[in-house]
């Protein structure tokens, strides 16, 4: 019995010693690899910061193999990944590693497009020099890169949560520094992959790749607010072919509108007869087209509205697209000053110079009325030569610009492909997407519309207060405040402010209460509530909606359970807004504001 247990012990210590010496071998076999990779991963993140694409690529084919070698060295561990404090270090290696080669993989055929590119335009400085065959061939590489950054944005993201699941403070070093350094490379690398990802995106069939694209422009002025984003003072027709502009025309709204006062008449809707309409001329044209919050359904009617009016080449339109002056400032900073026709424009200055030409200015000059807006056909022109003629390099900033316009709303687009408009709204160039809300959701939509006010929104500083309270029978009562400050004065642009102001909520709320002669209607699946109030220069006004909220609603705080949108109108600045709801199982205060479309989830 002795010598049977001599044997075993002799056995078990032997495997033991075996296990030891197998993993010694491959744990320094994977030192060995993680010294190799750290220089390699140096040499991708300074590559990366330079954009120097060759060297990346490079790095990056070195890269590959070396991590498929530490992948396989780490399954060959038998004994230290059962250890208490080397098997969560281990494993927690294998995951990195892992990451690594999907990141790896994922990049790869990404920087060999991206050097493909790079070789078609060796030495072009600026995009106005891109021949137009390469402009082609650039726009066909664009969409072909469109699966490339979707596989590498999705598996980014996920391995992005996987990293930080592992709680890179809990580790040793210097396996938690990796970690962590991993960490804030996925986090830099993310977002610029997702603006690139609009682009590829949108941008080649927005551009007239193979097929010529012609748009309906419409110009918004935001200080004089709409529902839709702004008064549309100013129209034209964009026509581009292979990301090359074939024809540009704008004209003044006024010049389409007028000769159509006598062939049509569409009615408009009942408060814009009320407060912006007169009784002798009771017709809705292109001008005021935008009324709903919906840029879709105002995309729709424009291009309807203009083809009634027999706009030129109104047959050709194959989209819409509007912006506001808040867009134009933005692109005026990176290019610069512009002038045009002895007029000046910067970005601080665009819309005050502007104004005045086509409202006061033409007059001294002795332009005819009807012309007074010429001068913005040449402007835009001028605009698009400046950021043609950027060095390349600046490039990222304007795609910076148009991306943070969209989501501001002062920049949307629709198509009649319908497949188009379904990726435009997925990187939010589609404007505001009013959709029915789903059940037990809370929205508010805040929509003001300046009733013959001058340019007055201009002056006009804005704040909104949403109180949800429970009610002792567990409904909820919502109260929406919001405050008005008329900070002008008297003037050729400004005075008193009128507004027509609605809000969109979830259908089957009931209004509490009404002092102030608010109007109750159902729109897009939403009940609204509307009322009209004036603001004198130097005066503040608060106009408030009480309501009992819809009962799907109140259920769902019942349960401990509530989701807020708060969707944006456009065309507006960071209106801020305060929120608090108080109900027996969440309480809750927080500070925002309305840039972007908000989602709070309780």
């Amino acid at each position: 019995m002795k010598s049977f247990l001599r044997i075993l012990i002799i056995v078990l210590l032997g495997g033991l010693g075996g296990l030891l010496t197998y993993d010694a071998f491959f744990t320094a076999r994977v030192v060995r690899d993680v010294r190799l990779l750290r220089q390699e991963g140096e040499g991708v993140q300074a590559a990366y910061r330079s954009n120097d694409i060759s060297i990346m690529l490079n790095t990056i084919e070195t890269l590959a193999p070396e991590i498929a070698q530490l992948n396989n060295d780490l399954q060959y561990l038998r004994l230290l990944p059962r250890l208490p404090i080397l098997g969560t270090q281990i494993s927690a290696m294998r995951t990195l590693s892992a990451a690594a080669a999907t990141t790896i993989d994922d990049m790869l055929p990404l920087a060999f497009q991206v050097q493909r590119i790079l070789q078609l335009v060796p030495t072009i400085e600026r995009i106005e020099d891109v021949p137009p065959e390469a402009r082609r061939q650039l726009l066909r590489m664009a969409i072909e890169s469109a699966p490339l950054l979707t596989t590498f944005t999705t598996n980014s993201e996920q391995t992005l949560t996987t990293l930080k699941a592992l709680q890179p403070e809990a580790l040793l070093n210097p396996l938690g520094d990796y970690v962590a350094q991993a960490q804030e490379l996925l986090t830099a690398v993310i977002p610029g992959a997702k603006k690139l990802q609009s682009f590829v995106d949108i941008v080649p069939y927005m551009a007239g790749y193979r097929t010529s694209q012609s748009y309906l422009l419409l110009l918004m002025n935001n200080f004089e607010l709409r529902p839709g984003g702004g008064f549309i003072g100013t129209y034209g027709v964009l026509k581009v072919t292979d990301g090359e502009v074939q024809d540009l025309t704008t004209d003044d709204i006024y010049n389409l509108d007028r000769p159509s006062h006598a062939r049509l008449s569409v009615t408009p809707p009942p408060p814009m007869s009320k407060y912006l309409l007169t009784p002798s001329f009771n017709k809705w044209l292109l001008r005021d087209s935008n009324w709903s919050p919906d840029f879709a359904i105002n995309a729709q009617r424009a291009l309807s509205f203009y083809r009634l009016e027999q706009g030129a080449h109104a047959e050709n339109i194959n989209g819409v697209i509007a912006l506001t002056p808040t867009l134009i400032a933005k692109l005026l900073e990176l290019t610069g000053p512009i002038s045009v026709e002895g007029e000046t424009f910067t970005a601080s200055t665009i819309f005050d110079v502007l104004e005045w030409h086509v409202e006061k200015g033409y007059i001294g000059k002795r332009i005819p009325k009807t012309q007074r807006k010429e001068i913005i056909g040449p402007f835009a022109h001028a605009l698009k030569t400046a950021l043609l003629r950027l060095p390349i390099g600046e490039w990222q900033r304007v795609l910076d610009v148009l991306m943070e316009s969209a989501q501001e709303r002062a920049l949307m687009a629709w198509t009649l492909d319908p497949s188009i408009n379904r990726t435009l709204a997925t990187h939010n160039v589609a404007g505001p997407v009013v959709d029915t809300p789903k059940p037990g959701e809370d929205v508010l939509i805040v929509l003001d519309a300046n009733m013959r006010a001058l340019k007055t929104d201009q002056v006009m500083q804005k704040s909104i207060t949403y109180t949800v309270t429970q009610n002792t029978d567990t409904s909820l009562t919502a109260e929406v405040r919001s405050t008005y400050k008329n900070t002008g004065t008297y003037s050729w642009k400004w005075g008193t402010y009128r507004s027509y102001t609605r809000i969109l909520v979830p259908e089957g709320s009931v209004l509490k209460g009404n002092d102030q002669g608010i109007e109750t209607a159902s729109e897009l699946g939403h009940t609204t509530f509307g009322t009209f109030f004036t603001v004198d220069p130097g005066q503040e006004k608060t106009i408030s909606f009480r309501y009992i909220l819809a009962a799907a609603v109140a259920e769902q705080v019942k349960a401990g359970i509530y989701t807020l949108k708060l969707i944006k109108q456009a065309g507006t600045p960071a209106i801020p807004l305060t929120f608090s709801i108080n109900s027996a199982k969440i309480t809750k205060q927080i500070q925002t504001d309305l840039k972007t479309d908000r989602t709070i989830s309780l």
